[in-house]
C-alpha cells in the first residue's frame, strides 16, 4: 500500500499537469483575428486650392472729379446697361473742382492730368459735368466705393458691376504637380462654406508662368489655373474652395489594413500570415495610402490569412489561437 500511495503522489503532479496543459497554452498563446486583402479603387489626383471669382466684371470709373449727392443701388442689386447708379451733386462738383484748382498741392495726380486737358477753362469744363454716374454693363453690384457726399477721382474705381450667372475657380498648385494637369481635366471642389458637399468641374486655363506665395511662414511657387463651373453652381463669388484634379483612370487595387503591417529596423514592411497554427512573418511592399487601408503591391495573395493586428504577435513562428476572422 505504501508503494501504491508513493507512486500515486508521485504521478498525480503529472497528471495534473497534463490536464491544465491545454488551459495553460491557451492563457499563453495570443488571441488574434485574420483578415484578407480587400480591394478599394483609386483614381490619382493633384491638390489645388483658391478661390471662386466672377468670370466677366466691369469696373466704373469717372473721368474727372465729382461729388455724389444720391445713391441709387445698393451692394447685391441687379442693373441694366445705361442705368444710372448715382446721382452727382453738380453745386457740389463745381465748388470741389474751383477749390482743387486753386489748391493745386492738394489735387491727386489724376485730378491734375485731366485739368491739365482743359486748360482750366471752367465754362467748359462745368459744361462737362455729367448728371448721373451709369453703368457701363449689365449684371450685379458687387462692390460700391461711395457715398453720398464724398469725392469720386479720375480713375478710381468706384463700383464694380460682376456676371454673376458666370463663375470659376482661380485656384493655385504646387510648380511640383503643374506638370501632370491638362485642361479639360476632372475636377472635384470642396467649400467650408457648404459643407459635406462636392463640386464639379474641369480645368479651362492654364496659367503659362509660375509665381511666388506665401504658404504660412515659407514661400513657395504655384502655378495658376482656372476651373470651368457649371452654370446652376451653389458656389458664390469670395468662396474659398479646395479640390482635386484627376491625372488619370480609376484603377482597382489590393489594400490592408494599417494595424496589419509592421516596419523592422531596416525599414522593411512586413505582416504575420497564419500558417499552420503558427505566425509566420511575409515581406511587402506597399503603394498608395487611404482612410480604409494602405495598398499592397507585393508580397501577399488573395488567399492569404493575415494577422490583423501585428502587435499581439512577439516573434515569429510563434503559435496563435485564431478567435475569427474579419
Amino acid at each position: 500500500m505504501k508503494k501504491i500511495a508513493a507512486l500515486l503522489m508521485l504521478t498525480l503532479p503529472i497528471f495534473i499537469i497534463a490536464f491544465m496543459l491545454p488551459t495553460i497554452a491557451m492563457a499563453v498563446i495570443p488571441k488574434v483575428e485574420l483578415t484578407r486583402l480587400s480591394t478599394d479603387t483609386y483614381q490619382p489626383y493633384v491638390s489645388v486650392s483658391g478661390k471662386i471669382e466672377e468670370l466677366y466684371q466691369n469696373e466704373i470709373e469717372c473721368s474727372f472729379p465729382v461729388v455724389v449727392k444720391q445713391v441709387y443701388v445698393s451692394v447685391g442689386d441687379y442693373v441694366q446697361a445705361g442705368q444710372a447708379i448715382a446721382q452727382i451733386d453738380f453745386e457740389e462738383t463745381k465748388k470741389a473742382i474751383l477749390q482743387m484748382a486753386s489748391l493745386s498741392d492738394s489735387i491727386p495726380q489724376q485730378a491734375i492730368e485731366v485739368l491739365s486737358y482743359a486748360d482750366l477753362d471752367y465754362d467748359v469744363l462745368l459744361s462737362q459735368i455729367p448728371n448721373q454716374i451709369t453703368s457701363d454693363v449689365a449684371g450685379t453690384v458687387s462692390s460700391l466705393n461711395f457715398t453720398p457726399g464724398s469725392i469720386l477721382y479720375p480713375s478710381q474705381a468706384i463700383a464694380t458691376i460682376s456676371n454673376l450667372n458666370t463663375l470659376r475657380a482661380n485656384v493655385q498648385v504646387s510648380e511640383e504637380f503643374a506638370e501632370d494637369i491638362q485642361t479639360g481635366q476632372e475636377v472635384s471642389l470642396k467649400s467650408n462654406a457648404i459643407k459635406g458637399e462636392t463640386f464639379t468641374g474641369t480645368v479651362d486655363t492654364i496659367f503659362p508662368t509660375a509665381h511666388d506665395t506665401l504658404v504660412g511662414t515659407s514661400q513657395e511657387t504655384v502655378v495658376g489655373m482656372y476651373i470651368h463651373l457649371p452654370a446652376d453652381t451653389p458656389l458664390k463669388s469670395g468662396y474659398s474652395v479646395s479640390g482635386k484634379v484627376y491625372t488619370g483612370q480609376m484603377r482597382e487595387f489590393y489594400i490592408i489594413n494599417y494595424e496589419a503591417i509592421n516596419q523592422d529596423d531596416n525599414g522593411q514592411e512586413y505582416v504575420y500570415v497564419y500558417q499552420n497554427g503558427k505566425a509566420m512573418r511575409r515581406d511587402i511592399q506597399t503603394g498608395i495610402e487611404t482612410e480604409d487601408g494602405i495598398e499592397v503591391t507585393h508580397g501577399l495573395f488573395p488567399s492569404d490569412y493575415i494577422i490583423s493586428d501585428c502587435s499581439k504577435i512577439s516573434s515569429e513562428e510563434q503559435y496563435i489561437n485564431v478567435v475569427g476572422v474579419k
